[in-house]
């Protein structure tokens, strides 16, 4: 007999490792939510999708493994993983992971009753296609893949095969209900109505509870990431023009970025959370460089925690930040625009506390609770939207 669930969640990588990125850690909540609705959840987590996709569909998409990968690979689609997992999940749902069953193979979708999926990612949609009607399956868009350089940017260690990643895309957006992760994403289907989903974090775990003005150093905090299109490079080059000028401007950063980093930096690399939001209390000012983003997690953590914020204009940031109420926005791909910001701020510290103090009341607008009943709204638009369209049908 066929185990029952109401909801499946299909991401990417570890479930219960939120280093690979702020979308997993969306979905966390939005789980958390479901179950504690009564909902019957459980989470698809794959290591290497393309490898999957490629099997399902005879297509060339993946790399072929490394001997460490393929290591990887094995004991992820094995038993042990779903002891591993169930061991860790417990400190992200807490209570709940008594009702939560974690897999990791793509054929456990021809084992179970699933009613709903809900994935944030084009393959989760297409492999959920397979097995259930487009609108049981709900897909949450965080990132706008139109061009090949944003696509290039996603996949270019995993894969060669870009132009045909962007056709299965773009199909993907054909075979579900959409959910709009951000404004910016929503403003790139204008035919079409669909409900935004406004991305939220921790506001309670992630508040150091240091006001802006109790903050001595003048401390410049970056997330220096490895993609292409997340600007560490250009960061790394403002940062050099600041350091030249004034010697009392200290940088600290994070992320997963491999390339030469100035001694002058001190890079913590991929950090614990706990020592993120310290990471976050010593800092006046937050850059954040990207040339594509979504709705960036980072930045709002770093304003809720009294930083003032420094962006380029990509993504939602354009939405989020006032200029020069709660932060300023910069072009991207110009590092000369992110010095001059930090002149002005580091000679007109009232300024600097303006931004970073209205930087605070915007970031605890963008409470994962909010999140988590822009979703339950979703799904009662869609379930709504559907029956009244099946109820015309069948009066023909």
């Amino acid at each position: 007999m066929k185990r029952d669930i109401d909801y499946l969640f299909i991401i990417r990588g570890l479930a219960y490792n939120t280093k690979n990125g702020a979308v997993n850690k969306q979905i966390y909540h939005i789980a958390d939510y479901l179950i504690t609705c009564g909902y019957k959840i459980s989470i698809l987590s794959l290591t290497n999708p393309l490898k999957d996709f490629d099997e399902m569909y005879n297509t060339r998409l993946s790399h072929k493994l490394s001997i460490k990968f393929k290591v990887i690979y094995y004991i992820h689609n094995n038993m042990i993983f779903g002891a591993i997992t169930k061991f860790f999940l417990k400190f992200i749902f807490n209570d709940s992971i008594k009702r939560v069953k974690v897999y990791s193979n793509i054929n456990i979708l021809k084992k179970l009753n699933i009613k709903n999926v809900i994935t944030p990612y084009w393959w989760g949609v297409l492999f959920s296609s397979n097995y259930l009607n487009k609108n049981n399956i709900y897909y949450i868009i965080y990132h706008n893949y139109e061009s090949s350089n944003a696509i290039s940017s996603e996949f270019e260690s995993c894969t060669s095969n870009i132009e045909l990643v962007r056709d299965y895309i773009l199909k993907s957006y054909n075979l579900g209900n959409k959910i709009a992760g951000s404004s910016n994403i929503s403003s790139k289907f204008t035919n079409e109505k669909i409900p935004i989903l406004r991305e939220g974090i921790d506001t309670s775990k992630y508040d150091a509870k240091i006001s802006p003005e109790e903050k001595k150093d003048f401390i410049i905090i970056m997330p220096l990431r490895a993609q292409k299109m997340k600007g560490a490079i250009y960061a790394l080059r403002a940062a050099i023009l600041i350091h030249n000028k004034y010697k009392d401007i200290y940088f600290e950063s994070f992320g997963d970025y491999k390339g030469d980093i100035p001694p002058f930096i001190i890079h913590h690399g991929l950090i614990s959370t706990k020592k993120l939001i310290k990471l976050y209390g010593k800092g006046k000012i937050f850059i954040l460089p990207s040339l594509e983003e979504g709705l960036s997690e980072v930045l709002l953590e770093a304003m809720l925690n009294g930083n003032a914020i420094i962006s380029t204009n990509a993504g939602d940031s354009k939405y989020i930040i006032k200029n020069f109420y709660n932060g300023i926005l910069v072009p991207i791909k110009d590092e000369i625009s992110i010095f001059n910001a930090v002149s002005y701020l580091y000679t007109h510290n009232d300024i600097l506390l303006k931004l970073a103090d209205n930087g605070i009341s915007t970031a605890k607008a963008y409470d994962y609770r909010i999140m988590v009943r822009d979703i339950s709204s979703a799904l009662e638009y869609y379930k709504n939207k559907n029956y009244k369209n099946s109820v015309t049908k069948s009066d023909y």
